[in-house]
């Protein structure tokens, strides 16, 4: 069913699209529709509610006759569903082509899934034309620049491309694939915190299958997957599906769909004997129903829980069906309808949770009881609004960390908590919001810091022994005031209530990492990815880790384990693949990636950041700045900020050029320079403003910055930033001709876990220049042992 959306964005030349799909694969269309709108494409598909009636199908026919070029969405629901209204759009899409000449291009079927050319159900018309395959709907760049071609528009699309997904583009940056966003420096150790009961993930799956991602880490061949030491499978060991929304009005009821499915999995997760695969992981196989053997698996689980949800007219109904992996034996199925009320979907979620864990003979103690009883919220508008953070919260997407959706979920929140001012849940969430807010440095005010304290307050008089507001809590220890005790007390009141909890231990694992306790914390990184072997955002926790402690050949074995089940992971096929280069200085492994990946994957913005950050660390500058010049960074961004930083400012002073340098830094003085007094506790701001003024000739202004970083957070208060600091400030030495203290301070960061990356990415990275040449730093990088693992 397709119809133009209200309005459309501004600036929008040629033709319009018509988008033709079945309501179930909204979501690709979507993503579709985003895409060609990037690249200033009009395009028509219907978003809202189909009302029927003579009047509508009068508008349906009259966009069909004018639009540009016909889109259909083919996939296995258009094949399941022999009757619909979009059959007899594509007949008259068809029918059209019969008054037209046959070199006028109109047709371009898009298949979303493996779904088969030759067996589509189809109108003969369509297998006239070339067919294009964009698996879940990701459309790069060759596909915009076809369209383009195909409506006669020649502007360029390199420019409008790489906007989508940059990291200020607010709602609309969130359908983009989230290989295409940065995430905060900070957000990367919040994320594997997950400390408020979300799910956060690095990286989305929903991008296009590379070729190249699955052979990444092992140049054009496919790599080789480590055994990993994951448990046996448990008896009582569950993955629930992502439920089918089967409403009439999909789009509208995703976010119902999704927090109903969230809710589910948190009531399963409070039971002690059960152990639950998360939602991140499970997101993974959302299209993927076929065998249930290997599905489960791939996830170590014995049992599977299938369903759906149909909401419509103030109804709702929910169905389950539980079933044996190892015999594909359903062992029960169950449907609730019920009036759409809040205290209903409790009742239905507290049910299967309970029907579930009998099921799997798991004996529920008084507090279980007690918890699955709970009522988070008799106020159904209050839950509604709190639904609608719930699918960014356990998603498979670090965008949760973004600024716009933080702040989108604040208002819902606020919103929710007014309606309902007992509803501690989504006190709890609201907390959660502000301390990431304080914590990432989007707002590191004291006002922040005590927004985020007046909600977990609230949360914890309302409910002080739900494990939702004891994590909570534990954000807020960690984020507010960097108080890992307090947190560590929390995190183990929720392991002892739920000991297979891999979210904990993931979380309990980063908490120790910020206090210098390597060994605990591989044990409790390690303890997360044998509970959850599917879940990026643990097995990214623990690459990350073992990372910064140069234990090269276990990043290497974890990144390619985690590969070979989201081999669609661009990005982490990047950081795979770079290892051997950081171990022994060889850049065939990585230039083999490059290579292999397909033009939409080397379009994508991620992909061209990590390819100039490659180029820097290898000591390619000319290429770096050539492709800074193709590719310019929005200097909107903060974080783009400092990529303009280290991918052409520094790059051009290590050629000589420093006027070049200069010029480019001085164009965000002024903002860091507010900044600073603005927000005087924000490192990220206070040590990107010291490495402009180092550039800029200010010597004693760049020295007090960095000190004043390097003093915030001492290494007592964070092992993993304090390294950072450091050697930001080591820099500033170096180029501040201050070369005896900078080899003094080198001499130190390279026995520090988190410092730098490699002796092998400091012989060319353009930071390290000014020292190059002097023996004394190039005895420190060619002995061994400063590039042997730290712990």
């Amino acid at each position: 069913m397709s119809s133009p959306t209200p309005e459309s964005p501004p600036n929008i030349v040629g033709g319009a699209v018509f988008l033709s799909y079945a309501s179930q694969d909204a979501d690709a269309v979507r993503r579709v529709g985003e895409a060609l709108r990037a690249a200033g494409i009009e395009v028509w598909f219907d978003q809202d509610e189909l009302v029927g009636g003579d009047a509508w199908d009068a508008k349906i026919r009259k966009q069909i006759k004018d639009c540009a070029l016909f889109v259909p969405i083919i996939s296995a629901t258009t094949q399941a569903r022999l009757e619909g209204y979009f059959r007899l759009e594509w007949k008259l899409a068809a029918q059209r082509t019969h008054t037209m000449a046959e070199t006028k291009p109109f047709l371009l079927p898009v298949v979303i899934d493996a779904t088969r050319d030759a067996e589509a159900h189809v109108p003969e018309e369509f297998r006239a034309v070339q067919w294009t395959r964009l698996p879940g709907g990701e459309a790069g760049a060759a596909f915009v620049t076809r369209v383009r071609s195909l409506l006669g528009l020649d502007l360029p699309v390199a420019r409008t491309f790489q906007s989508v997904g940059s990291d200020n583009t607010g709602e609309k940056a969130r359908a983009t694939p989230k290989v295409g966003r940065r995430v905060p420096a900070a957000a990367w150790v919040v994320a594997v915190l997950v400390l408020a009961g979300v799910g956060a993930f690095v990286w989305r799956q929903s991008k296009p299958e590379p070729a190249a991602a699955t052979n990444a880490g092992a140049g054009t061949r496919p790599p080789t997957v480590e055994k990993h030491s994951a448990p046996a499978i448990a008896d009582k060991s569950i993955a629930v599906l992502p439920f089918e929304n089967l409403s009439d009005d999909r789009d509208a009821n995703t976010a119902f769909t999704e927090g109903v499915h969230a809710d589910i999995l948190t009531q399963l997760v409070q039971l002690r004997e059960l152990r639950v695969i998360s939602r991140a992981s499970v997101l993974a196989y959302r299209d993927k129903r076929g065998n249930l053997r290997d599905l489960a698996r791939q996830l170590g689980v014995a049992y599977i829980l299938d369903g759906s949800v149909r909401r419509a007219a103030g109804k709702v109904r929910v169905t389950g069906q539980l079933i044996r992996a190892a015999t594909d034996e359903h062992i029960w199925a169950q449907d609730y309808d019920r009036d759409l009320t809040a205290t209903n979907v409790f009742e239905i979620q507290s049910d299967l949770a309970r029907k579930i864990a009998a099921s799997l003979r798991a004996a529920l103690s008084p507090q279980e009881q007690k918890l699955l009883a709970t009522r988070p919220t008799e106020n159904t508008e209050a839950y509604e609004l709190y639904l609608k953070t719930r699918g960014d919260d356990l998603s498979n997407d670090l965008s949760f960390f973004f600024r716009p959706i933080l702040e989108r979920h604040e208002a819902l929140l606020r919103a929710a908590v007014a309606l309902d001012p007992k509803f501690a849940a989504a006190w709890a969430e609201l907390s959660v919001r502000h301390a990431y807010l304080y914590y990432l440095n989007y707002d590191h005010t004291d006002a922040r810091r005590a927004l985020a304290k007046s909600a977990i307050d609230s949360a914890l008089a309302l409910a002080p022994d739900a494990p939702q507001v004891i994590r909570a809590l534990a954000t807020y220890h960690v984020s507010a005031w960097r108080d890992y005790a307090s947190a560590t007390t929390q995190l183990e009141k929720i392991t002892r209530i739920q000991p297979n909890d891999p979210e904990t231990a993931s979380a309990l694992g980063n908490v120790q990492m910020l206090q210098g306790k390597w060994a605990d914390a591989l044990a409790s990184l390690r303890k997360a990815t044998q509970l959850d072997p599917a879940n990026l955002v643990y097995s990214t926790a623990l690459v990350r880790f073992l990372y910064g402690g140069r234990r090269w050949d276990e990043t290497e074995a974890e990144g390619r384990r985690i590969l070979a089940l989201h081999p669609r992971e661009c990005e982490l096929g990047y950081w795979t693949a770079v290892i051997p280069f950081l171990r022994t200085g060889s850049t065939a492994t990585t230039e083999a990636f490059f290579a292999a990946l397909t033009p939409e994957q080397s379009a994508l913005p991620v992909m061209i950041g990590v390819r100039k950050f490659w180029l820097l660390i290898r000591g390619d500058y000319d290429s770096a700045i050539r492709l800074a010049q193709i590719h310019p960074i929005d200097p909107a961004s903060v974080q783009d900020q400092w990529a303009i930083l280290i991918g052409t400012a520094f790059a051009h002073a290590a050629k000589g050029d420093l006027a070049a340098a200069q010029k480019i830094v001085s164009e965000i003085a002024p903002t860091y320079r507010r900044r600073v007094v603005e927000e005087p506790g924000n490192t990220d701001v206070i040590w990107t403003l010291g490495l402009i003024e180092g550039l800029l000739g200010n010597k004693t202004e760049a020295l007090r910055l960095a000190r004043q970083a390097v003093d915030l957070v001492p290494a007592t208060l964070d092992a993993v930033s304090y390294p950072a600091s450091l050697n930001r400030l080591v820099i500033i030495y170096a180029w501040a001709g201050e070369k005896d203290r900078a080899i003094e301070e080198v001499t130190k960061l390279l026995r520090l876990p988190f410092a730098t990356a490699s002796v092998e990415m400091m012989k060319r990275d353009p930071f390290w220049f000014p020292l190059r040449g002097d023996p004394r730093f190039e005895a420190l990088l060619n002995d061994p042992k400063n590039n042997a693992p730290l712990f």
